[in-house]
């Protein structure tokens, strides 16, 4: 076999050529590259279409039940399992959910820890973006990003 590149001649015959079946699958390639629905081609090509997206807040919700009793996040000061993470993130969700409408931000003042966590899903939750913030930004930046977006709401933690 001719080394050419870094691939061996079998790998470049398996690129050029996607149907030769072998233990080492082609490199995507633009010939051999399926693409899904899109505005460019609205047919999917392939049996199977896209999986459908799953947000974060999917995923969280799959590992709560698979590993309800885990540790989420941890840091100096305690841990979280997914179970109470989902459970207070939530929480936190219905309360901003009363506060502010949807698709709004929501600033979130406050250091990296759990409990920031906690709020940044919370937030997620009740359908808004969140606007991190640490407490150590100087006031003029604080007031730009307040001007610029106005969140209809403030979270801070302790």
């Amino acid at each position: 076999m001719v080394d050419v590149a870094g691939w061996s001649s079998s790998a470049a015959r398996r690129a050029h050529n996607p149907k030769v079946v072998g233990s080492n699958p082609a490199p995507a390639t633009n010939r051999n590259l399926r693409v899904g629905r899109s505005a460019l081609n609205p047919k999917v090509v392939g049996s199977n279409p896209a999986p459908a997206t799953k947000t974060l807040l999917d995923c969280l919700e799959t590992s709560a039940n698979k590993y309800p009793n885990k540790i989420a996040f941890e840091d100096e000061f305690g841990g979280i399992t997914y179970a109470q993470l989902v459970k207070r993130s939530k929480q936190v969700g219905t309360m901003v959910a009363k506060q502010v409408d949807p698709h709004q931000p929501v600033l979130v003042m406050a250091e990296r820890k759990v409990e920031t966590i906690v709020l940044y899903l919370g937030v997620l939750y009740a359908g808004c973006f969140y606007l991190p913030v640490d407490p150590e930004t100087p006031t003029q930046r604080v007031q730009d990003i307040v001007d610029f977006y106005q969140p209809k709401t403030t979270l801070c933690c302790d």
